[in-house]
């Protein structure tokens, strides 16, 4: 059951190489890179305009403290 006084934790990462073409089997073409990209953008304002607020994986302790 969800407790409306804790936030709700979204998990969205990559590894940087996931978007160098032939360094992953994700993107093995800049097409397929640029797509990745574009996917985080998209997600990126998607967060902006529903003002989710955008913190990195270690400031998540602290929220839940």
């Amino acid at each position: 059951e969800r407790n409306p006084s804790r936030p709700v934790i979204l998990n969205a990462m990559f590894h940087n190489v996931e978007i160098v073409p032939g360094t992953s089997p994700y993107a093995q073409t800049e097409d397929e890179a640029s797509a990745i990209l574009g996917r985080l953008r998209a997600l990126l304002n998607f967060a902006r305009a529903e003002k989710i607020r955008v913190v990195g994986l270690g400031d998540v302790p602290e929220l839940l403290s």
